[in-house]
């Protein structure tokens, strides 16, 4: 009998949900989010099992590293699809495990790119750069409107962000309130600035050292060579692989921005 699962996943804690081909609910169990634990409960299971639907929240690396390692067949499910299935969802059910489960064994189920797991480091790393660039943005806008507020005049985001010279201070000497809410802003602002070309950096060397993304993409990922191949039918060799690195880029760029997946069927629609 072949068998789908599926696991909602929480901060602590895990629903499992197991179907058969039919459909039929056949266990459910909530689960505390422990390694030894998921493994005994699934074990009775393992050997029917075709697949596990783990969902893409913020928290799915260990699970799906786990599971796969275990020797499970894992699947992603992309959030942002699947709620175009809503309708097969009960309305009683408190949890999502076996409404993905039975996508899974319809085969709907959308998907999300399981990022490698050697690579996930420098990919927190550039959400963290990010993060840090936001916060960055955020001061300097406040001060902006201080120095506008109190003086008139604007200054330019590059002079504040300045890390050789200080010219906020002498928009605000007048008043010690605001003197000291622009030396505030301008320390933070300052090591935020830091912090952002020390991470730059890093990415840099790591950048230098790893193969070209859109050869490595083009050779190992079925969506990336599929549009790969669509674009070679109308050009040459060297502008499909160009092509194909600039949709990669523009997704890099919003992976980094907004904090997402890659999404494979927007990437390449």
């Amino acid at each position: 009998m072949r068998l789908y699962s599926a696991f909602d996943l929480h901060s602590n804690n895990s629903y499992l949900g197991i179907i058969d081909e039919n459909g039929k609910r056949i266990f459910k169990r909530k689960l505390p989010n422990e390694a030894a634990m998921i493994k005994l409960t699934l074990i009775p299971f393992k050997s029917e099992i075709e697949g596990i639907v783990v969902e893409s929240t913020y928290n799915w690396y260990w699970l799906v590293d786990m599971l796969a390692e275990d020797g499970y067949r894992v699947h992603l499910a992309n959030p942002t699809k699947i709620q175009q299935y809503s309708g097969l969802k009960y309305s009683n059910d408190k949890h999502d495990s076996f409404w993905l489960a039975e996508m899974l064994r319809l085969g709907i189920l959308p998907e999300g790119y399981i990022y490698p797991k050697e690579s996930r480091p420098i990919r927190d790393l550039l959400r963290k750069r990010s993060h840090l660039v936001r916060l960055r943005t955020s001061l300097i806008t406040s001060l902006q409107n201080i120095i506008t507020r109190n003086g008139g005049s604007n200054l330019k985001v590059n002079d504040i962000k300045a890390l050789t010279t200080d010219r906020v201070q002498r928009l605000l000497e007048g008043n010690d309130d605001l003197a000291l809410a622009g030396k505030v802003s301008k320390d933070s602002i300052d090591s935020l600035s830091r912090q952002i070309k020390a991470i730059e950096k890093v990415i840099e060397g790591r950048i230098h050292l790893s193969s070209e993304a859109a050869d490595h993409a083009r050779r190992y990922d079925a969506e990336a060579r599929k549009f790969f191949n669509r674009k070679l039918k109308n050009a040459n060799a060297t502008i499909a692989h160009n092509v194909l690195a600039h949709k990669l880029a523009r997704a890099a760029y919003y992976i980094m921005r907004d904090g997402v997946d890659f999404m494979p069927d927007k990437a390449f629609a």
